[in-house]
């Protein structure tokens, strides 16, 4: 939201050109936000960092428009949505427990559970 008022709205990815962003480095550098955030014509990478929380620090100071997952980006009320990413991958999810706890009831209702809610959120609407 600071960035956002000392240097005006975004409201399309054309409008991305001249604004300075903040991007993921190291081994976040394949994340696919980040790299569709990077490549955008005209952007202008003043931060990177190989730290997800160091990522959502700087926007949230106003360094520059940072790329996040809706669901992290929830957690962050100084953070503003802009628009949704286009046409961006789906990311593989894994919930990995032992073979002994898998076979406790409480954990296999809490996993059941979780995949459910999985399915949900990316059923198309």
């Amino acid at each position: 939201r600071g960035y956002l008022s000392a240097h005006g709205p975004v409201k399309s990815i054309s409008a991305l050109a001249g604004h300075r962003v903040v991007l993921p480095g190291g081994e976040l550098a394949g994340l696919p936000e980040g790299r569709w955030l990077g490549a955008q014509r005209g952007v202008v990478p003043v931060f990177v960092s190989n730290s997800f929380p160091a990522l959502v620090m700087a926007g949230k100071k106003g360094h520059g428009l940072v790329a996040v997952t809706t669901s992290w980006a929830a957690r962050e009320p100084e953070l503003q949505h802009l628009f949704d990413v286009p046409n961006l991958p789906p990311r593989a999810t894994w919930l990995v427990s032992s073979v002994a706890a898998s076979k406790r009831p409480a954990v296999a209702a809490v996993a059941k559970f979780i995949a459910e809610q999985f399915a949900l959120a990316t059923r198309p609407t």
